[in-house]
């Protein structure tokens, strides 16, 4: 679970490097396809693990 939590930040700090937010108006070279499938899948995969934490009725806060 914790390498899947840093997985997340990495993620967002390769977003914050390289995408087109914070005011930036084009993406910067060297990101190509193979590296942005396994950044989308890793958030995908994050994702998922906290839709389904929320949706579990045994999970710990709701007993």
């Amino acid at each position: 679970m914790s390498s899947l939590s840093r997985l997340t930040q990495d993620v967002t700090e390769l977003r914050n490097r390289v995408g087109v937010g914070h005011g930036r108006d084009r993406w910067l070279n060297g990101v190509r396809p193979h590296h942005a499938r396994p950044a989308a899948g890793a958030a995908a995969t994050w994702r998922n693990l906290m839709l389904e934490t929320l949706g579990d009725p045994e999970a710990p806060w709701r007993i």
